[in-house]
């Protein structure tokens, strides 16, 4: 245990965590980028089509180094275990905005959210993408949500079809990352390509699969322009239909908690035996208390152990994660500021009082807050008489733990399993509320048609 480079004066930098994690990532992807751009270059085991293809065995050539260096050491693992606790829950959200047909703003529109997402996290980085693209994005399109009139109209489920895209696309990313994490990257064949080679190449080529993916089903989605044209769509499904749209959608988000939940303790506990053996090394301790640290990591490497090696590469994967974690969280705040902002008061009025034909409105705002209804605290409306009766139905008879996935459990939901852990469970409950809605809506047309 010995560290490799003396510590000089240098204090830790006084970059901002994305600008700091941008320049890290680009220093290596340029070098990476020269090395496999050079014309006559040698055949690398990565290279698929021979040089048949040259710009899909550069891409390889470009990124499989990367994916090598990132199960290059138990502190790296740890550093993408984090990572990816918020990376699939982002991803799987994204996608499922994408094809939704109650999100009709250009920006959920077409797939955007996640097509950025996937094709420049491999060169910008997760956290540079999360907090520097997505979260202004998506800020953007829940701020259009409020203004739009297809929020004020009835949920409409999402095609099965669609719903089995995202999710293939979802479950094969969580598949590739296990074989990645699991597989040596040392043992190769007798041709030079390893198992691990084999998964590596499939990880970097699913990308490529899930924008296709995703794009179709986004584009093959139909979102109403009104209420009319809404109940007119809600007409032509049965039921079942609507149900599983939604249950199948509140369900996966359920699912991906628990993967979600084991990959943040997983890396939970690689950092903690990081610490452990940082703790045991008494001159690399306290360069880390006195803020000297980053000079070691800039100037070299420092090898804790023969596993635990602390260098710039892990340097800037503590910097996307910490810009994944800080993303999670404003994601968070954003919708609870805008398209799921208030709960339900206990002096909230009844269900019927105020409320218009169809009970998608409420009392005035002066009368609502006399009687206690809750105020959305960015356009001031009070919280509506279907949204009151929603919360009343679900709360009695819920599919999943309130205490976990509304008010202060969530907060506590991230804390204890991770954002993206808290994030899935969140997404869930907004999702029950919306097919609960869905389903009334449904039993209102069909109500309506029966008595003509």
């Amino acid at each position: 245990m010995v560290v490799e480079q003396a510590l000089s004066v240098d204090v830790f930098p006084p970059l901002p965590w994305v600008l700091r994690a941008l320049e890290l990532q680009a220093e290596a992807f340029q070098k990476q980028q020269a090395f496999c751009s050079v014309p006559g270059r040698q055949r690398l085991p990565s290279d698929l089509t021979r040089n048949l293809i040259p710009p899909l065995d550069n891409f390889l050539c470009l990124v499989i180094p990367a994916a090598r260096a990132a199960v290059a050491s138990e502190t790296r693992l740890g550093f993408q275990s984090l990572g990816y606790a918020v990376i699939i829950p982002l991803f799987y959200r994204l996608s499922q905005l994408a094809i939704s047909p109650n999100f009709s703003n250009f920006v959920f529109v077409g797939g955007v959210l996640p097509l950025v997402s996937i094709f420049l996290t491999p060169v910008l980085g997760p956290g540079v993408v999360a907090a520097g693209i997505i979260v202004p994005l998506y800020t953007l399109g829940m701020a259009l949500q409020l203004r739009n009139k297809i929020a004020d109209v009835n949920p409409l489920p999402v095609t099965p079809s669609a719903i089995y895209s995202v999710n293939i696309c979802t479950l094969s990313l969580v598949f590739l990352i296990f074989l990645v994490y699991s597989l040596d990257p040392t043992w190769a064949t007798d041709s030079g390509r390893s198992n691990w080679l084999a998964a590596a190449i499939l990880f970097s080529l699913w990308p490529l699969y899930t924008g296709f993916t995703v794009s179709r089903a986004a584009f093959s989605r139909n979102a109403p322009a009104d209420e009319q044209q809404a109940r007119a769509m809600i007409r032509e499904v049965d039921a079942d239909t609507i149900s599983y749209g939604f249950e199948r959608i509140w369900g996966y988000y359920r699912r991906l908690a628990l993967v979600g939940l084991g990959l943040w303790y997983f890396g939970l506990i690689r950092m903690y035996m990081l610490l452990s053996d940082l703790h045991s090394q008494t001159s690399m301790f306290e360069s880390l208390r006195s803020g000297q640290f980053y000079s070691v990591i800039r100037s070299g490497k420092a090898r804790i152990t023969g596993k635990q090696v602390i260098g710039q590469e892990e340097y800037s994967m503590a910097l996307n994660v910490a810009a994944l974690i800080f993303s999670a969280f404003v994601i968070l705040l954003i919708e609870r500021l805008s398209i799921r902002s208030v709960s339900v008061p206990s002096s909230s009025i009844p269900a019927k009082r105020g409320a218009k034909a169809g009970g998608a409105s409420a009392p005035a705002e002066p009368e609502a807050e006399a009687a206690g209804v809750a105020i959305h605290p960015l356009t001031g409306a009070p919280r509506s008489a279907l949204d009151t009766e929603c919360q009343r139905a679900i709360a009695g008879a819920p599919a999943g733990l309130p205490a976990a996935e509304i008010g202060w459990g969530i907060l506590a939901s991230c804390l204890l399993g991770g954002p993206g852990f808290g994030l899935l469970l969140w997404w869930s409950r907004g999702e029950e509320e919306m097919g609960w809605k869905a389903r009334r809506a449904w039993r209102q047309v069909v109500a309506v048609e029966g008595k003509e």
